[in-house]
C-alpha cells in the first residue's frame, strides 16, 4: 500500500526514506514543494527509517491509520526544533533528524540504532500531551512496516486538516484544470461545491479555492 502524504500549503519538506532499520536497504526518496507539488511514492510496507528535511517549525506526523481517527493508533510526531536538527552539507539547505528505526528513540543526529540502549520515543496518550521533539502512541502496534499516512504542518498550529478521497480528487482535478484550462475553472468550481455532501466540505473547499484565487 502506498503512503499517503496530506501536507498544509505552502510546505516544503524533503523524505529519504528506507527499507530497513539504521537508513539502510533500498532508499526513496519523497519532496514536498510549497506549490502543493508531490514527487516520489513510498510502499508503507517498505518504510522503516528515514531523514526528514524541512524549515524549522514543521511538523511530521507518521500514521498507522489513514482515517481521521488516525490519533486513536499508532502514530508518531516529529517536530524540526533548532538544537535538536542536524544542519544541511549544502549551503542554503535544510536542516534534518535521522530517524533510524521508526520505533526506536535515537538522536537526531543518529544514523544507526544505539543497540545498547534501546527504548521507546515518548509515549503520551493524546496528541496534546506531546512534548519534545518526538513523541507519539503505541496502541498494539509498532510504526515499521505500518505507516499509511504522513501529515506535514507548521508547529504549534491544529490537527492537519483530514481530507477524504473525493475531497483528495476533486483538488487535484481543480489544481489540474488551474494549470491547463483557468477559463473552466469556475465552473468545475461550482460542479464541486455542489457534488461535496457535507457542510463542512463545503466550507473547506471553498476557503481552498479562495487561497488560490
Amino acid at each position: 500500500m502506498l503512503v499517503r502524504f496530506a501536507a498544509a500549503p505552502r510546505m516544503r519538506c524533503d523524505f529519504i526514506m528506507y527499507s530497513g532499520i539504521s537508513l539502510s536497504g533500498r532508499k526513496r526518496a519523497v519532496r514536498i514543494f510549497p506549490t502543493g507539488g508531490l514527487k516520489g511514492v513510498i510502499d508503507s510496507e517498505n518504510l522503516r527509517s528515514m531523514v526528514i528535511r524541512a524549515p524549522h517549525g514543521t511538523r511530521v506526523i507518521l500514521a498507522t491509520h489513514p482515517g481521521d481517527d488516525w490519533d486513536e493508533h499508532s502514530w508518531r510526531c516529529i517536530r524540526l526544533v533548532k538544537g535538536h536538527t542536524v544542519p544541511s552539507e549544502k549551503r542554503g539547505g535544510l536542516p534534518g533528524v535521522r530517524i533510524p528505526d521508526l520505533d526506536n528513540f535515537d538522536r537526531p543526529s543518529a544514523k544507526r540504532v544505539d543497540t545498547e540502549f534501546q527504548a521507546s520515543f515518548p509515549l503520551v496518550d493524546s496528541f496534546e500531551e506531546g512534548e519534545g521533539w518526538t513523541f507519539g502512541r503505541n496502541v498494539g502496534g509498532e510504526l515499521k512496516g505500518r505507516v499509511q499516512m504522513i501529515l506535514v504542518d507548521r508547529d504549534d498550529t491544529p490537527l492537519p486538516e483530514m481530507l477524504t478521497d473525493m475531497e483528495v480528487l476533486v483538488r487535484k482535478m481543480l489544481e489540474r484544470t488551474m494549470l491547463i484550462a483557468p477559463d473552466a475553472v469556475r465552473e468545475l468550481s461550482r460542479i464541486a461545491l455542489a457534488a461535496l455532501p457535507e457542510r463542512e466540505q463545503v466550507a473547506a473547499l471553498e476557503a481552498w479555492l479562495e487561497e488560490r484565487s
